[in-house]
């Protein structure tokens, strides 16, 4: 009974989170991300900078979450001084999620943290170095882990790769990157049950600039919360002559 309550608890809770507005996401099959199994150091990563092309202060880029309970919370922005796009990934009141850092050895300079706020609720930062999201990189195209297409981008499937978080009970995050495209998927070791999505806008509520969602586990494999931001061509096109 208790295993049983706690999933009605979680279930409860997802629905909570992710609330009114949302759509479902389209899915299908195929191959899995590499995978990393070592991660150190968080940070940036000034050997990937090149100081002497500052982006100005009138290229901007962030993105709020729109509906839910974390209606507002910023989960992506444009980190200027360290070159990088940044994802802040609510992960709810998920005990499974330790507190953990490191660095995608396959990325250099991309890093992660885990933290937790008052409430209780956790997070993900993730920080990704623009170079790999305008200029691309040798990873191997993958989808969801499950081998469902990628919800909510523009293609099925783009490079990944997979680590494991520490001190986190074997849950696994994925990053994938294409030409101003970047997502996320984590790992989640309760069922969401449920396959939604919010939008992400920009500060003046005029453009989606990605999207926030769940994705049910399917047979053996985990589900997790999804998120994906795609950068404007014009804001693209723009900081390619800073890197």
């Amino acid at each position: 009974m208790k295993a049983i309550g706690g999933k009605i608890f979680i279930f409860l809770a997802a629905i909570t989170i992710f609330a009114v507005g949302c759509q479902k996401t389209g899915l299908m099959t195929n191959h899995l991300p590499t995978t990393e199994s070592e991660n150190t150091g968080f940070g940036s990563n000034p050997g990937n900078q090149d100081t002497d092309k500052t982006i100005p202060e009138s290229l901007s880029f962030k993105g709020n979450l729109d509906g839910g309970q974390y209606d507002g919370a910023q989960v992506v922005v444009l980190d200027r001084p360290n070159k990088a796009i940044v994802f802040n990934i609510p992960l709810a009141l998920d005990v499974n999620i330790g507190i953990a850092e490191g660095e995608v050895k396959r990325l250099p300079g991309t890093t992660f943290k885990t933290t937790t706020n008052a409430d209780g609720a956790k997070f993900l930062t993730l920080s990704v170095p623009l170079k790999y999201i305008l200029k691309g990189t040798d990873l191997v195209s993958a989808k969801l882990p499950n081998g469902d297409d990628l919800p909510a981008v523009p293609q099925r499937e783009y490079p990944s790769v997979g680590l494991s978080l520490p001190n986190s009970n074997n849950v696994k995050i994925y990053l994938y990157l294409g030409v101003q495209v970047a997502a996320i998927f984590v790992e989640t070791p309760f069922n969401p049950y449920i396959d939604l999505t919010l939008p992400i806008r920009n500060e003046a509520k005029t453009r989606v600039v990605g999207h926030l969602g769940l994705v049910p586990a399917k047979n053996t494999f985990r589900g997790g919360v999804f998120v994906s931001s795609v950068l404007p061509n014009e804001l693209a096109q723009a900081l390619a002559n800073f890197l």
